[in-house]
């Protein structure tokens, strides 16, 4: 799947354009459960994995781990 545009809308929604895409096959990608993962630019356009949504527990948010020079609370 080719990058789709998402913007938010107010507090609570994503919008996500799928132009071109029929309804059926719309509501099948909208009822997959998504992925979370957060990375950081290391480099031009390199990136170096910092967190999967399955990692975060209610422990993890106790702690904090440095990167670059940057806190992220994990």
């Amino acid at each position: 799947m080719k990058e789709i545009p998402i913007r938010t809308v107010g507090d609570n929604y994503l919008l996500i354009d799928l132009a071109g895409v029929d309804i059926n096959r719309a509501k099948e990608i909208a009822a997959k459960p998504g992925k979370f993962e957060i990375r950081i630019q290391v480099k031009g356009n390199e990136t170096e994995h910092v967190l999967y949504g399955t990692e975060i527990t209610p422990d993890c948010l106790k702690k904090k781990k440095e990167i670059s020079g940057a806190f992220l609370l994990l």
